[in-house]
């Protein structure tokens, strides 16, 4: 999964929010429920701002909170000293990771959108780009939607490597009337005819 478009301030605040909550943690076992609730969500938050197979991540996904060298959580003195002792220490470490991580994104660059569309996964059409572009001209001729923008078409429906060229439309010259004549073909048989037309008035 890629990371999600936040911007620099929001990805700044939800890792500041998470060191906030960190500092507030005063148990030293990696069960308790407000470390284990504190935990998942930093794994969540690292995957939307930095990306599921992200470096911080993983990195993070390394730390254990416990000791490696018991197997059991309560096994006498000894080893709840080695799993506080491992808990203190992944737990600082994970904190110092928020400050590095908040000053990697200090450092970044906001990521124009035309980049970032990239990532975003597309309305799946399932009909063809002629039915797709007669649904936009019959929402606009209904006055459901006030223009046709191809080029959002295009970047957010799937299918749609040929709309601007269906939706460019020519101008009859009698009744100053756009027509789509890539749409209504010869053979053409409307998908969308029955879209009602839209009586609210405007605000």
């Amino acid at each position: 999964m890629p990371p999600i478009n936040l911007s620099k301030e929001r990805k700044h605040q939800v890792l500041s929010e998470l060191s906030d909550e960190a500092n507030k943690i005063s148990t030293t076992f990696y069960t308790e429920p407000n470390f284990s609730s504190w935990k998942v969500s930093v794994e969540i938050t690292l995957k939307e701002v930095f990306g599921e197979n992200s470096t911080q991540l993983a990195a993070f996904k390394k730390l254990k909170f416990y000791s490696l060298s018991s197997f059991y959580p309560y096994e006498g003195n000894e080893t709840a000293h080695q799993h506080t002792e491992a808990f203190k220490r992944d737990f600082e470490t994970a904190k110092l990771f928020l400050k590095q991580f908040k000053n990697t994104i200090d450092k970044q660059t906001e990521v124009p959108l035309a980049v970032t569309k990239a990532y975003l996964p597309k309305i799946q059409w399932q009909g063809t780009q002629k039915e797709l572009a007669e649904l936009f001209v019959e929402l606009h001729d209904k006055g459901w939607i006030d223009g046709i923008n191809a080029n959002l078409i295009a970047d957010y429906f799937s299918h749609s490597n040929t709309i601007h060229q269906i939706l460019k439309p020519h101008l009859d010259k009698q009744t100053n009337e756009k027509l789509y004549s890539e749409i209504r073909t010869k053979n053409f048989k409307s998908k969308f005819n029955q879209i009602k037309p839209n009586n609210r008035k405007k605000t």
